[in-house]
């Protein structure tokens, strides 16, 4: 076999095995990533990792266009002073 016949098998192996190789990564790059959008608490509850800090609401509007795009998990405390401006819009819901 020529030296130069060898090249060119090797390199058309390459070419194709390199071709492969970064056809199979940006299939797995576009692949969607599932993360997880809730924890589950020792109770067994489940509580959605995603929340919305209540500390600087003045307003149930906020509340209820939170709840109207998703939210389900609300950061309150007493401390806030706002537990019943935060509780009404989620009863209503």
């Amino acid at each position: 076999m020529k030296q130069g016949m060898t090249f060119s098998i090797m390199h058309s192996f390459h070419t194709r095995t390199q071709g492969a190789a970064a056809a199979a990564s940006a299939t797995a790059s576009e692949l969607p990533v599932q993360e997880p959008r809730h924890v589950r608490l020792s109770t067994g509850a489940q509580m959605p990792i995603l929340g919305m800090g209540t500390a600087a609401v003045k307003s149930a509007d906020a509340i209820r266009q939170a709840l109207a795009i998703g939210y389900r998990h609300f950061d309150c405390a007493e401390f806030y002073g706002n537990e019943a401006l935060v509780r009404a819009p989620c009863l209503l819901f």
